[in-house]
């Protein structure tokens, strides 16, 4: 008998987890937050003069989210697409992988 390794559940008899650490919703960014803290795109600091005066273009994002879709595989659970919009919600990358 196959079992979902999140919630132990037999996979015949559920269509998808519905427990555990990976599944939830949280209405507050501070919530969200508090499971896992934001990450800077870029220390500002780390872009050297060097950088600018080479002619390379700063292409960081100042916001970006970022999503993963998951799903269950028979060889476990996998990545299915990446999808990044940055701060004005236009769509920067979106990748079935």
């Amino acid at each position: 008998m196959r079992i979902h390794s999140c919630c132990s559940r037999p996979v015949a008899e559920s269509e998808g987890c519905v427990h555990g650490p990976h599944v939830f919703y949280e209405s507050k960014p501070e919530d969200l937050h508090s499971r896992h803290g934001f990450s800077f795109t870029r220390l500002s600091s780390k872009l050297s003069q060097n950088d600018a005066s080479a002619g390379s273009p700063d292409t960081a994002l100042e916001v970006a989210s970022l999503d993963c879709e998951m799903i269950y595989t028979t060889g476990s659970m996998r990545m299915a697409r990446v999808s990044i919009v940055d701060g004005s919600g236009t769509e920067v990358f979106n990748k079935i992988i």
